[in-house]
């Protein structure tokens, strides 16, 4: 790390990425995520706060502690807990939001509603999703009936 030692009390995270080679291509990956928790002579103490899991492809959470954690618990008011499920929560939206083709629109009036009424946007977007499933099916069905008249026509 080439930062200036003068400069590292300013600093309150590290991201580290790492290149790899993906399909002939160069892809870039973060592998970590780091609190710095203090000094001690020429040592960073950090705390690790995600990690990249090589196997799965995914970023693992590991907040369990640490001044960034303890901070945010402060500021929000919440417990440790209450955190812990709060980033559950909204994990879960968030992997939705990906699962259903929301549009930026969409994506864009659920955050904002969601920083003044969570739960009734919770409520919201679960209603929107079923209506989009609805949607799906009913034009999964139509197809499935015009592939059966095309078949009866060609009796």
């Amino acid at each position: 790390m080439n930062v200036p030692a003068m400069m590292i009390p300013a600093l309150d995270l590290i991201v580290a990425q790492r290149r790899f080679s993906q399909d002939g291509k160069i892809a870039r990956v973060v592998f970590e995520v780091l609190e710095l928790a203090g000094r001690e002579r020429d040592t960073l103490l950090t705390n690790t706060l995600f990690a990249h899991e090589p196997k799965t492809g995914k970023i693992e959470a590991n907040m369990l502690n640490g001044r960034y954690i303890q901070n945010l618990s402060s500021l929000t008011n919440l417990s440790l807990k209450e955190l812990d499920q709060e980033m559950y929560k909204r994990e879960l939206v968030l992997d939705l939001m990906l699962d259903y083709d929301l549009t930026q629109k969409d994506i864009h009036r659920f955050v904002q509603n969601y920083y003044k009424h969570p739960d009734k946007t919770l409520e919201e977007l679960h209603d929107e999703i079923k209506d989009l499933k609805k949607i799906s099916e009913e034009n999964e069905n139509e197809g499935l009936e015009l592939m059966g008249e095309k078949y009866k026509k060609a009796e």
